[in-house]
């Protein structure tokens, strides 16, 4: 069974006890660039302790800690490199749709996706989401205290939650959702992010892999899809027109009840997988990295 990295440097709880679950906290910020120069370096069927050494080592060089960094980079290995294994034989497993997008396409490209993947996969980072598309709009201002106060009602006033919540801010700040405004902990809610078509069947694999357990996932009603709060810091007007172009390959798009849906053309995620990569072999740059991402999901 896939599974996803926990490590025992990573303190996850208010007593320093380490080995819990990923969705204990998020203790350190993240950029989109550092997600995808870990990925960059991905191999399949590599140590997952290589990995992270070498990452250390050549990425992220602007944590100038390189405990820091190493932490950081085992936090976006958590969600964003599947392994199989245990303990320092713990290795990577293919396919990783994360890491085949990273080697073909650029962290500005990929970051909307990325954000997706973060918010359905943490508790905290999605209450945080959720939050923004309950209170906010572009153009206002986000406290951290306020914040803070949202995720101390839902998870506990502990450490871990008070730091996961600058954390977070500062996560979505450097993905350029919020910027910085006048005092520490103060932001604005700067923008959306835009998904070029390139990305959009990430997006939405992302946001399927999010959905509930039982939730129908053969039918997808896009005016739905543009409105869940999953999907708040993305620009659903950049993302229109993509239903269209991946018609026949992804999905077809029918006429039920009076409302266009996109009927998927494969519910089980290894042909969905399969798919994404078929539509993924035409870059240029596929014939040197194909070789790492099997054509046939097990």
């Amino acid at each position: 069974m896939t599974e996803y990295i926990d490590d025992e440097d990573v303190p996850n709880n208010d007593n320093g006890v380490t080995g819990g679950p990923p969705e204990a906290g998020w203790p350190y910020a993240v950029k989109p660039a550092w997600i995808r120069e870990l990925l960059d370096l991905w191999e399949r069927d590599k140590l997952v302790t290589l990995l992270l050494e070498l990452a250390t080592d050549r990425m992220a060089q602007d944590i100038a800690n390189p405990t820091t960094r190493r932490r950081t980079l085992l936090q976006i290995a958590r969600y964003f490199v599947p392994h199989a294994g245990v303990g320092r034989l713990r290795r990577t497993v293919s396919p990783n749709v994360w890491a085949v997008h990273s080697q073909l396409f650029s962290a500005q490209v990929l970051a909307p996706a990325y954000l997706v993947h973060i918010a359905g996969s943490h508790n905290m980072a999605r209450a945080v989401i959720c939050l923004l598309h309950e209170a906010y709009a572009p153009g206002d201002s986000v406290e951290l205290s306020a914040v803070r106060s949202h995720l101390f009602e839902r998870f506990g006033s502990r450490r871990t939650v008070r730091d996961s919540a600058g954390a977070l801010l500062r996560t979505l700040e450097h993905f350029g959702v919020l910027a910085r405004a006048g005092r520490l902990g103060d932001y604005r809610y700067a923008s959306r992010l835009s998904v070029p078509l390139e990305t959009f069947p990430l997006l939405v694999w992302a946001w399927l892999q999010a959905q509930p357990a039982g939730t129908e996932t053969g039918v997808i009603d896009p005016a739905a899809f543009a409105a869940d709060p999953l999907l708040t810091p993305i620009d659903a007007a950049s993302y229109a027109d993509h239903w269209d172009c991946y018609t026949d390959s992804l999905w077809t798009l029918e006429v039920r009840d009076e409302r266009q849906v996109a009927v998927l053309r494969h519910t089980d995620s290894a042909a969905f997988l399969r798919t994404l990569f078929n539509l993924l072999s035409s870059h240029p740059k596929w014939p040197a990295v194909k070789k790492q991402f099997p054509p046939h999901p097990d």
